[in-house]
Parts: structure tokens; sequence; C-alpha cells
């Protein structure tokens, strides 16, 4: 479906690593881990070729390691308070070894959030809050919704990714 969706944008470019061969979820700090280790490895010439989902502008003369961030709405990072969702030693590991850009969202409070978590006050530099400049409440679980509702989502998702919907049922 992110395929789809993004098959008429130049600049955002998808990945299949998540879900070739895996039928589960994939924890975010392997994702990260996995990324920044290929852009780096290509970085460094251990992969010949730059891989379809690289950005254009990455070019081997950049001589410092790239670190990925984490890039979310402020409501995911509110989501490391709620207990036995996040391991703490992933946490540690996501804010340690990559770091965050939050969104904020209306609703959501991050500072309040980074303050409530001894893990994200203890890595706070590392917290990156960005406000957002225009608000925008859609999310993926309203739209779950409204199609589950039978309500229309047309011009908030792509109609390519309706019609896969549609096609195979999702969110019924």
């Amino acid at each position: 479906m992110v395929k789809l969706g993004t098959l008429d944008n130049t600049w955002i470019k998808v990945s299949p690593w998540e879900v070739i061969g895996s039928t589960k979820w994939t924890r975010t700090c392997n994702v990260l881990q996995h990324y920044q280790t290929q852009v780096n490895e290509y970085l460094n010439g251990c992969i010949s070729e730059k891989l379809e989902w690289m950005p254009d502008s990455l070019k081997r003369e950049l001589k410092t390691p790239v670190i990925l961030k984490l890039l979310c709405g402020a409501d995911a990072l509110e989501s490391f308070n709620i207990p036995n969702l996040w391991s703490d030693k992933h946490k540690t590991k996501i804010l340690q070894d990559f770091g965050m850009v939050v969104i904020t969202r209306t609703g959501n409070e991050p500072y309040i959030s980074i303050a409530k978590d001894s893990i994200l006050t203890e890595h706070k530099n590392n917290i990156s809050v960005v406000p957002e400049w225009i608000p925008n409440d859609i999310s993926s679980t309203l739209i779950r919704n409204g199609i589950k509702n039978g309500d229309s989502v047309r011009y908030f998702v792509p109609d390519l990714v309706i019609d896969y919907i549609n096609q195979h049922h999702l969110y019924q």
C-alpha cells in the first residue's frame, strides 16, 4: 500500500524489506539498525550499487557515518510512556543509537511525555521536537475507522490505495 501511495512522488522511496518473507511486525530499533547499516555499507563501498530506496542525493563522498533518526508524531513519543508497550532496552537503543525527530500534534505534549519517562529524560538531547506548522489531525487510526464505518476516505488516501483496501477487504 505504501508503494501504491507513493507512485507519483519523486522524493519518497519505499523499501519492501520489512514485509518480504515476514508475516510479523518488525521492532522499530531493528528497522533503524538495518537501514542505517545498509546506508553506511553503501557509503563505505561494501555495497557496490545504491539500493532503489536510497535517496538520489546520497553520495559516496560523504566521509562521516550516517545516523538515522526515528521520525514520528508526538503521539508515538507519548506511546513510550505506555507500560509494557516499549521495552526499556529498545527505548534506550532508539534514543542512544539513533535519536528521534518528533512532530507536534494537537492534543499531545511532547515535553510532558519526555519528562514522564526517565529514559526519554536521560536522552532528551537526542529528541528534536518540531512544531507542526499546519495542524493536521488525520491519522491512520481515523482512516481505518472511517473505512470500517463505511465513510469515504477519498482525498485523504490515494485512489490506488483505496482500491487496494477494497480489493483485499481490509479494515472491514
